[in-house]
């Protein structure tokens, strides 16, 4: 993906700078090309250069530019060009491409590349297909068509390179290093697949390991396919792995696990940020969907919630259950395997390196071993672990060391807490750097669970015999959308039983002809993320019965409207609530009735 963000006069300015600084230093004769190409396997045998029929220009551009650099033997990079028609996509047919290239891909298969927050708030809310636009689909069908040209003329090593390509200042310099190390490496039985020379780390987590001083490898995370070596061998391989799902150069990311990807420590080959794209990108309308936002309720929930995602291990059950209830507090939309059910399913999209519902991950089996994907896939995620290892945790004492001993190298990400102390709000704020709430710390006493299968009074429902429907609601911040659950491991279908526990017995019920300060508490102050602060005089009885909540344009504080809330004082641990309201029905205003 080659998004360019400054204007057009800017970009020229920054080319014509670069060019010059380039052409006023000193540049060293390429010694990756050999005077006899037949025996290959130690040398770039031969380049290939993308160039559509119609853009002449482009070409002699390239040729210009090909010129400048040259090899120990006297030639220029030129005198190895081949030059291959690409795919025009202002005339391409359905047809010409339905067996290589798939013309729809996941949103998901754009977030594993560039982990965006915005892209996984937008994967939660529903299952997203992007449609390539025709010149992704071109450009995607002239790397195949030079991967055939090279199995083709069997080419051992091969430099693939597109058009629009400035070489820097230290192309051949990095270049000769890092080919040499290859070729010193290769005694030890080292091979490579593929070498990318030309790359642009994407903007949200790339992954990439230090392999030695001349290479790098990318885990996930590389924009570009400019410029690339590719070995014979790779060629095939990538024939072989057809179609391709996505732009080029995101299906590439998801092929770094199945072959040898190096690159070198830097990009030395770029695009010319002065000639306007012929490219259409098929994410960029969502993108701007999504950045764009209506209101600020979005953007500012997930600022209130801290550091995320969070992976808590090693909890014994009432402090999972403490410590979920304390994280909802904060904002936190948290999974916790009560039943045992879960983790499989959690365990199984981790190890794939899919996208993740939920901010706070709490009591997962086997979590712990899923470390090192983790980090791959979320390189902000925080773990929170017990201040000692507990009798009744889902790991064992061997397994709780270990995970102490690694997770003592990124201090600032790993928290060890003891939940059993009612003093913890400052400590787990500051940590996940969110606004500590005014409420007490949750204690155990106050958190219960109801075994069902212990009561003997189950009723079952065939819910395909009631009439229910599943409403729409907000996404953020507790809610999970009921048509992905499944998608995330929640509910893996619909269910067909329901199951109603023991009676139901009436404990309260009011019509509001007053306000009983025995049941009630009508709120004077806000939560985080709400751009309102709640006041009592916005609370008023109604003549016959019921009361008015009222939302006012007035700035108290930090906050620009006054609003009110209504809470019963009684805590109640389960059972059935119902109310009669009637939602405000204006844009970024949020009428709830919840429990918590």
């Amino acid at each position: 993906m080659n998004i360019f963000v400054r204007n057009r006069i800017l970009r020229k300015v920054a080319y014509y700078v670069n060019w010059l600084s380039r052409n006023l230093s000193h540049e060293e004769q390429l010694q990756v090309f050999k005077p006899n190409m037949h025996d290959g396997s130690d040398c770039i045998q031969a380049v290939y250069v993308i160039n559509l029929d119609r853009q002449q220009r482009r070409w002699n551009s390239f040729t210009r530019e090909a010129s400048r650099q040259r090899t120990e033997n006297g030639k220029r990079l030129l005198d190895y060009c081949h030059r291959i028609s690409a795919v025009d996509g202002q005339v391409l047919r359905n047809r010409d491409f339905v067996s290589q290239v798939k013309e729809t891909y996941p949103l998901d298969a754009q977030h594993y590349v560039d982990p965006d927050p915005i892209l996984l708030s937008k994967i939660r809310e529903e299952s997203v297909n992007v449609k390539m636009t025709k010149e992704e689909i071109a450009v995607a069908l002239s790397h195949i068509n030079t991967w055939k040209r090279i199995v083709a003329d069997k080419i051992s090593n091969a430099l693939i390179l597109e058009d629009d390509v400035f070489f820097e200042k230290t192309f051949a310099t990095q270049f000769n290093k890092t080919w040499h190390e290859i070729l010193k490496k290769q005694k030890d039985d080292f091979r490579f697949d593929i070498l990318y020379l030309s790359y642009r780390e994407v903007d949200h987590g790339a992954q990439v390991a230090f392999f030695s001083q001349n290479l790098r490898r990318p885990i996930r995370g590389y924009w570009w396919l400019s410029g690339y070596v590719l070995t014979y061998a790779a060629a095939k391989k990538l024939l072989e792995l057809l179609p391709i799902v996505g732009p080029v150069d995101l299906w590439m990311n998801h092929q770094f696990s199945r072959l040898e990807v190096f690159s070198t420590p830097s990009s030395v080959i770029s695009q010319r940020t002065d000639l306007l794209s012929d490219n259409r990108y098929s994410i960029l309308p969502l993108l701007s969907q999504l950045g764009v936002q209506s209101d600020k309720t979005h953007m500012v929930l997930e600022q209130s919630k801290g550091k995320h995602p969070v992976f808590c291990i090693g909890f014994d059950e009432k402090g999972a259950n403490r410590l979920e209830t304390a994280l909802s507090i904060l904002g936190y939309r948290c999974c916790n395997d009560k039943w045992r059910n879960l983790s499989p399913k959690i365990n199984q999209l981790v190890n794939k390196k899919s996208p993740l519902l939920f901010d706070a991950y709490i009591g997962i089996q086997d979590l712990s071993k899923s470390i090192t994907h983790i980090e791959n896939l979320y390189s902000d995620a925080v773990y929170i672990m017990p201040q000692m290892h507990l009798k009744d945790s889902e790991i064992t004492p061997q397994e709780y060391k270990e995970l102490n001993s690694q997770f003592a190298q990124i201090n600032s990400n790993f928290l060890k807490i003891d939940i059993c102390d009612d003093n913890k709000w400052h400590t787990l704020s500051k940590f996940l750097c969110c606004e500590t709430p005014r409420m007490p710390f949750p204690k155990c006493a106050d958190i219960i669970n109801v075994s069902i299968s212990a009561i003997n009074t189950n009723i079952s429902l065939p819910i395909k015999e009631r009439n229910f429907s599943v409403l729409e609601h907000d996404v953020n911040p507790w809610i999970v959308p009921y048509k992905r659950l499944s998608a995330f491991g929640v509910l893996e279908g619909k269910r067909e039983i329901g199951n109603r526990v023991g009676k139901l017995k009436k404990i309260l019920q009011d019509d509001f002809n007053s306000i009983d300060d025995s049941q009630w508490e009508i709120l004077e102050d806000s939560f985080p993320s709400n751009l309102s602060k709640f006041r009592n005089e916005n609370i008023k009885t109604l003549p016959r019965d019921g009361f008015q909540m009222t939302l006012k344009k007035q700035r108290l504080g930090n906050r620009e409207y006054s609003s009110a809330s209504i809470v019963s004082k009684p805590i109640y641990k389960f059972g059935r609530f119902e109310v009669i309201m009637k939602p405000a029905k204006v844009d970024g205003v949020v009428t709830a009735f919840f429990l918590h």
